[in-house]
């Protein structure tokens, strides 16, 4: 039974039209990502690759179908490399300090295991300590892989003598024969939960001092890609990220928060 007074119906005749131009520009705006084309050259280690690379193309499909992604799966080293020479425009660098010619951050750590056959000694244990290393015959990737680099350095540090009995860069190989009972490996429990969990193999984590393996989110200086759509990939990748982790499908810990990101980003220049 309320009707609007004269002052009133002025009022809304007068803001009728700006407030409709208004709704018209939320509505650009929202649109603009999914307007605007970018490419990226997105390159993912294999293992990571295998674990992230289908999550995130189908949430780009979803929503940023204008941005264009490659995937490129190489391992840590080639993909620093192409990140220098500008061929690849973001990657996921996995126990390899990125050069500090590019923009980078800490992502996550992931512990490190000592992993064998369920018949050897390591049944049943939950911790070994890195001197006992020296006991175990070890089938390592080649350097300059980041865990037999980082194995290396403690090595000696601490005057621990590794006894690396073949150096095999295939995980599947390495995984392969580690069955057999006579070697042992270094691996993150990313590389080797199905294992475990159908009891193929066993694992202890390496402890005296804790290895974490830590893992780098880097973009090479010169990648141009509008700042709207940039930041909604970077977030889109943290979400999807944090939803594996949660999961427990990548035993990790996280090292981001959305929270700040969205500050960093907003207080990042224009890309």
């Amino acid at each position: 039974g309320m009707r609007l007074t004269e002052e009133g119906e002025y009022l809304r005749d007068a803001l009728g039209h700006p407030m409709q131009q208004l709704d018209v520009a939320f509505q650009n705006v929202r649109s603009f990502s999914k307007r605007v084309e970018a490419t990226c050259v997105m390159g993912l280690p294999p293992l990571i690759a295998e674990t992230v690379g289908p999550r995130i193309v189908r949430r780009l499909e979803k929503d940023l179908p204008n941005f264009k992604l490659r995937l490129n799966v190489e391992d840590s080293a080639r993909l620093n490399s192409g990140l220098l020479r500008g061929t690849v425009d973001v990657a996921i660098l996995v126990g390899l300090a990125p050069d500090d010619r590019l923009h980078h951050g800490e992502m996550l750590h992931e512990d490190l295991f000592l992993v064998g056959a369920p018949d050897s000694d390591l049944a049943g244990r939950d911790t070994v300590a890195f001197r006992e290393l020296e006991n175990y015959s070890l089938i390592l990737p080649a350097k300059p892989a980041g865990i037999p680099v980082t194995l290396e350095k403690l090595a000696s540090r601490f005057g621990t003598r590794l006894n690396v009995a073949f150096e095999i860069d295939s995980l599947t190989v390495r995984k392969d024969l580690l069955k057999d009972g006579k070697h042992f490996s270094v691996m993150p429990m990313l590389a080797v939960k199905d294992e475990i969990a159908s009891g193929a193999l066993v694992a202890a984590r390496i402890t005296e001092p804790d290895m974490p393996q830590t893992v780098y989110y880097s973009t090479q200086t010169h990648w141009r890609v509008p700042r709207s759509i940039y930041n909604q990939f970077y977030l889109l990748f943290y979400d999807e990220l944090a939803t594996i982790i949660e999961s427990g499908e990548w035993p990790a810990t996280l090292l981001w928060d959305r929270q700040a990101i969205q500050l960093q980003l907003a207080e990042t220049p224009t890309r």
